[in-house]
């Protein structure tokens, strides 16, 4: 790993890089690095053991600064630079003599593949362990003593956005969101590093994108945290208190949750009617309320509603904040869990589009794991859908169900409990029905 990877990236160190025009040993080193550390970001989006890539990148810079030990900014320092170098140079950050291609194979996997060993080390380690363990790795503390420009996050998750909504291959805009989802993650853990005017900036573009609905689901849920640690930097002076942080959260959850409503709103009438509409919008829409339900959850909180003495005696200010979706938005989303729409003015049913129906579950299952009575409430809804004929089965919805149920299940297990038989039926599945069938066994 660090002959192969880390070693070309130390020894360029954010230096101008100059080759040996004798030989392209050196250069072709220097990529071979970028373009094993994009195949890893590429392989992040995909399903089952691709994943384990990024955490095993996360695991070997952990074993790397741990040998380091208290030198360990020997190694943190030059790979910081180069990222810093390389991440500006591959969006055209800065004014340079040569203008580069941004979609050009090179420019593309240099670009990969810094965001996805920057993503993973800002969070190898654990910031908070690491703040325990005095000469211990910190990136926060690492990213500070390299003195970079504060406007480099902001800018360069505005310049990732504005390519995804350029043009280029399918597979370039792909390579382009993944690497929009790892700033978006970096931006989370190092926001107290963004300067008051870029991370107020930056908090306006992206609750303008989500309440506009213009992001896709792969990025509400990064976008979201960004904006929670960019909440808490334009709260990060001496006059501000936690709760001007729970504050401004809440603002903003309150306000997304107002553009869900009128969104889903618009879609049950218009799709009651008959008429058409936009299935993409709507899908976000959906998919956003479940991940703003979970601002400032905990997997040990209390659903009462009231914060535990562990809760306010944290450090984050977010965690156990709650802001609870109106009644009708939560009204709007068991509506889009039957197979059919209610019909409007005597209009004639109409089929549920597939994609929304399988996101509602998943949405109510997020609901569900803060609020036990509306858990109490959708049980019975979630095992009529693993009970369904299997000629009427829809297989995404009925994966998403399970995966909800199992999620439940480890909140509420007196509640769940009788319900695993019905659970455990989906392992008979028909041949032609795989994916409900390998989620019950998970």
């Amino acid at each position: 790993f660090c002959e192969i990877i880390l070693d070309p990236i130390i020894e360029a160190g954010g230096r101008e890089l100059e080759w040996d025009t004798s030989s392209d040993y050196e250069k072709n080193r220097y990529m071979t690095a970028w373009q094993i550390l994009a195949k890893v970001s590429e392989a992040s989006n995909e399903s089952g053991a691709s994943k384990g890539g990024i955490r095993a990148l996360k695991v070997a810079l952990t074993k790397v600064f741990e040998d380091a030990g208290s030198s360990h900014g020997n190694v943190s320092k030059p790979i910081l630079k180069e990222l810093h170098k390389v991440a500006v140079s591959s969006l055209e950050l800065e004014e340079q003599g040569d203008s580069l291609s941004l979609h050009s194979p090179d420019t593309t996997a240099k670009r990969c593949g810094a965001w996805c060993l920057l993503d993973a080390l800002t969070d190898c380690g654990g910031q908070k362990k690491a703040a325990q363990q005095q000469g211990s790795f910190s990136a926060s503390k690492a990213f500070k003593s390299s003195s970079f420009d504060s406007e480099f996050l902001a800018s360069s998750w505005e310049k990732l956005h504005e390519m995804t909504r350029g043009e280029g291959s399918t597979q370039s805009l792909s390579s382009t969101i993944i690497t929009s989802r790892q700033c978006l993650q970096v931006m989370s853990r190092l926001g107290s590093m963004v300067g008051p005017s870029a991370a107020n900036r930056s908090a306006s573009n992206l609750k303008r994108l989500l309440s506009s609905f213009d992001l896709s689901p792969d990025l509400v849920g990064s976008a979201i945290s960004a904006l929670i640690a960019l909440s808490k930097r334009l709260c990060d002076d001496k006059d501000s208190t936690q709760n001007d942080v729970s504050r401004m959260c809440s603002t903003w959850v309150t306000e997304l949750y107002t553009s869900c409503e009128a969104r889903l709103e618009s879609f049950v009438k218009t799709a009651g009617q008959g008429c058409t509409y936009e299935i993409s919008q709507v899908e976000r829409s959906i998919f956003t309320v479940g991940e703003l339900s979970l601002v400032g959850f905990a997997t040990d909180e209390d659903t009462s509603g009231v914060k535990s003495k562990k809760e306010e005696s944290s450090e984050d200010p977010v965690r156990g904040l709650r802001v609870r979706p109106s009644s009708r938005l939560i009204n709007l989303i068991q509506l889009i869990l039957p197979s059919q729409l209610p019909p409007v003015d005597g209009a004639t049913p109409v089929p549920t589009p597939q994609t929304a129906r399988a996101l509602a579950f998943v949405t109510i299952g997020k609901l569900c794991l803060r609020d036990e009575a509306l858990a109490k409430e959708c049980l019975n809804i979630f095992a009529r859908e693993l009970n369904r004929e299997s000629n009427v089965i829809d297989p995404s919805v009925q994966s998403n169900v399970l995966l909800v149920l199992g999620d439940l299940c480890i909140k509420y297990t007196n509640l769940v409990d009788k319900f695993l038989p019905i659970m455990a039926s989906c392992l008979q599945s028909g041949c032609n029905a795989p994916l409900p069938r390998n989620v019950s066994i998970m």
